[in-house]
């Protein structure tokens, strides 16, 4: 399966809007903050089809809001038809000097199902998909000591600052969608 995920806001200061599409350039789910009185007091996303019917929301927890980038650890609830659909968590790890890379990494817990989102091995811009998580995992130095599986994907930033490309083994879960664009908005703002 391949998607664009596109941010449509440019200006930081704005609330930002994210459309995924399918590899046709069809929209096929929009993302956008709930409105507010003011960018900082928001504290959901919603997920709605371009017809503007709702499909779920993520919801923001405070810490994340008020976030000093020194957590370890965020998690965002997607909730969908009015239950919790998947978890996706934000991970950072200490990184060592000689390390290079982002220490930022995800995990989703969705249809009883863990995976794990690493920066991929060999592409800088880019995430990779792996549907099993290593032992281990929390007590390598770096992620590149890890024995990692076959992934099944990956997520990329293009030369363009404002779009992201998924491409992803089919037929994983029953709602991508959702966690493809959840994913990919929260990547963004990493």
């Amino acid at each position: 399966m391949d998607f664009m995920v596109q941010r449509l806001t440019p200006d930081a200061d704005e609330p930002p809007t994210y459309v995924l599409q399918d590899a046709r350039g069809s929209s096929l789910l929009q993302a956008d903050q709930s409105q507010g009185p003011s960018p900082d007091s928001r504290r959901q996303i919603r997920l709605a089809r371009p017809s503007g019917r709702l499909v779920a929301t993520i919801d923001l927890p405070q810490a994340a809001a008020e976030s000093t980038g020194d957590e370890q650890r965020v998690d965002y609830a997607i909730i969908h038809e009015y239950a919790v659909y998947a978890i996706i968590s934000v991970r950072r790890r200490p990184t060592s000097e000689t390390e290079t890379g982002t220490n930022v990494y995800f995990m989703i817990e969705v249809e009883g199902e863990t995976w794990l989102i690493l920066p991929h091995p060999e592409h800088e811009a880019c995430y990779a998909f792996y549907d099993e998580v290593p032992a281990g995992l929390y007590t390598y130095d770096t992620l590149t000591e890890l024995d990692l599986p076959t992934g099944i994907g990956r997520i990329c930033r293009n030369g363009d600052e404002r779009a992201l490309t998924v491409n992803l083994e089919p037929f994983r879960l029953a709602h991508t969608d959702l966690v493809v664009l959840a994913l990919a908005l929260l990547i963004d703002r990493t």
